[in-house]
């Protein structure tokens, strides 16, 4: 639906097509909507009058006056960052979000690669741009930043010639051909279960979004983008094989082929990757799909929980292809000896 002439627009007149989303792509200011006044980008948000209450929630005191629209808006419509209200987020992604380096036009190949992984540390202010646009750019990403170290992750577990020991790699199988044949095998391994795990929860971020975001705007291309072009952040992720009892993941494999392990510091990456790929489906949920601000807090978790489960669950079945886990030989104990009957000595009989 496009949005109707007036003046002040509707909440649900500010949904545009997403043909209206590729035209705004070049630049602020493009494919203006009619009914919506054309202001600066840069143009400060003023305070709303007194008393005044959101235009989208009547019952909620308004904080600010939206830039883009002159509408008031409550805490949960403003968004500071993008500093305009959440409709005019979702009605100008192309004006309050920068456009992604690596499908950019004209962008060298590097440069483009590096400046998108860039933006992975800004989920808010690059959350819109992940609602248009075309999901084999970010699935060719995808291809170079998580492809990798999905199979890197596959090495160091997975294989049966190979013991990685503090810095120190061991072959235990005969013959060159045997141990690439048994690498060749683990990384196939870790590209499948890394694959399984990934599609997984694009899946859920999919339906999920698509359940709870706004008609019309909430897509499966946005989530299957925002969980390509941030795929590699899920390998930080723990995992774990042989149903449960030894790591399996990335960083817990690589701190201890280092000798370097430490609970703590492991604990500390664990966690900042999870609010980091948190926040990433968060912000996409609610500033590319429209959900709401209660759900979007909700999905990331519930995604994250279906990712890690399948995993779980992928590599259980696995589990006869990957290698036994090494464990120390029993120590025996002598039985305690039996106490030695007395001697008796003999009687002797009288002649």
């Amino acid at each position: 639906m496009r949005i109707a002439h007036g003046t002040v627009p509707l909440y649900h007149e500010l949904l545009v097509t997403a043909e209206d989303f590729d035209a705004r792509r070049a630049g602020p200011g493009s494919g203006r909507v009619a009914g919506v006044p054309e202001l600066p980008p840069d143009d400060e948000p003023s305070p709303p009058n007194p008393g005044e209450t959101c235009s989208q929630h009547e019952e909620r005191q308004a904080v600010l006056r939206c830039p883009r629209c002159s509408r008031p808006a409550c805490f949960s419509c403003w968004q500071p960052v993008q500093r305009r209200c959440h409709s005019c987020v979702m009605a100008f992604p192309a004006e309050v979000a920068p456009a992604i380096p690596w499908e950019t036009e004209g962008v060298p190949f590097w440069t483009g690669l590096g400046a998108t992984l860039r933006q992975s540390f800004s989920p808010t202010a690059t959350a819109p741009a992940m609602g248009h646009g075309d999901v084999r750019s970010a699935l060719s990403f995808a291809l170079l930043t998580w492809l990798p170290f999905a199979a890197l992750q596959g090495v160091i577990p997975y294989t049966h010639t190979l013991l990685f020991q503090e810095l120190e790699v061991r072959v235990a199988g005969s013959g060159g051909v045997l141990v690439a044949l048994d690498v060749a095998r683990a990384v196939s391994l870790g590209v499948l279960l890394g694959g399984v795990q990934l599609a997984a929860m694009g899946l859920a971020f999919a339906s999920l979004s698509h359940a709870y975001g706004l008609s019309g705007v909430a897509s499966a291309a946005a989530a299957w983008r925002t969980v390509l072009y941030r795929g590699f952040i899920v390998l930080l992720l723990p995992s774990l094989m042989a149903g449960g009892r030894a790591p399996s993941d990335l960083v817990a494999n690589l701190m201890f082929f280092t000798g370097l392990f430490e609970p703590n510091v492991y604990t500390l990456v664990v966690v900042v990757a999870g609010v980091w790929l948190l926040t990433t489906l968060r912000t996409s949920a609610r500033l590319a799909q429209g959900v709401g601000p209660g759900m979007s807090f909700v999905i990331p978790f519930m995604v994250m929980a279906v990712g890690v489960l399948v995993r779980l669950l992928a590599e259980t079945a696995c589990q006869p292809l990957m290698p036994e886990l090494a464990t120390e030989a029993p120590v025996s104990t002598p039985a305690p000896a039996e106490p030695a009957a007395p001697v008796v000595p003999p009687l002797r009989t009288p002649l």
